[in-house]
């Protein structure tokens, strides 16, 4: 398959995608990424509507099944798991931390073991962030 892109956008989606592989966040710094973003989206459009047949949905569901690691996550499996977004403040991440720390070991082991579980998570989003 060819996509038909410009060096310029190729550059462009390039820096972009390094970016967010070093940083794990994706976003958008320069107007020249967003129409980057929308001239790839034009291509891939004129070259997906070859690769499937029925509802786009289901098709999509597939293919990012087929992506995943066996180990990924996507918002479907962490709505099913009771999961939702939570959006916190880094001094909000480091308090969590520091409360994590002062668990006594007399403490129940149960208590103990959700204060590990949202230690890690919270210690994942710092690392996915970029941050210590």
């Amino acid at each position: 398959m060819e996509l038909d892109l410009t060096s310029e956008e190729i550059i462009v989606l390039t820096g972009l995608l390094k970016r967010y592989s070093e940083s794990g966040v994706f976003a958008i710094e320069d107007q020249a990424e967003q129409r980057a973003l929308w001239n790839l989206e034009c291509v891939l459009e004129k070259v997906v509507g070859n690769l499937y047949e029925g509802e786009w949905s289901e098709v999509l569901n597939s293919a990012q099944n087929s992506l995943r690691d066996e180990t990924g996550t996507s918002a479907a499996f962490e709505k099913e798991n009771g999961r939702i977004a939570l959006w916190l403040e880094l001094s909000d991440i480091q308090f969590i931390l520091s409360e994590w720390r002062k668990v006594s070991e007399n403490e129940p082991e149960s208590t103990k073991e959700n204060w590990g579980k949202l230690s890690f998570r919270c210690n994942s989003a710092l690392y996915k962030a970029g941050l210590k």
